[in-house]
């Protein structure tokens, strides 16, 4: 499955369940201020509840050793989704979390960041 295509379907289930959640890195990136042609994995951070577990289930989502599409970040509380943004009909983390997450990132993160910084946060 596309990432686009991932990113509004695990939005709208989790939306669905009630479940607090803030999609971060490439992918959120992308919706703030677009790079990359395409990109191939979905990150978010969500916070755990039983909610939480019955969303990812109706995703039928499994753990897999390599080659994930959906990466869950568990946050420890409610203050990591803390000025999150709806893009779209979808949460975002904030665009400096985002900043910060794609900093940490492989490949052509950095850049992304950078590009990210330059056009949606300002500085």
């Amino acid at each position: 499955m596309k990432a686009e295509t991932l990113l509004e379907q695990v939005g709208q289930v989790f939306a669905t369940h009630e479940v607090g959640y803030a999609f971060s890195f490439e992918a959120a990136a992308q919706r703030y201020a677009p790079f990359l042609s395409s990109v191939s994995q979905v990150r978010a951070r969500l916070l755990v509840s039983a909610a939480a577990d019955a969303a990812i289930d109706a995703l039928g989502a499994r753990v897999v050793n390599e080659g994930a599409n959906l990466a869950i970040i568990e946050a420890k509380s409610p203050g990591e989704l803390l000025f999150r943004e709806q893009v779209e009909g979808i949460w975002l983390a904030s665009p400096i979390q985002v900043y910060l997450d794609l900093l940490r990132g492989e490949g052509r993160a950095k850049e992304m960041a950078e590009h990210l910084r330059k056009e949606r946060i300002g500085f």
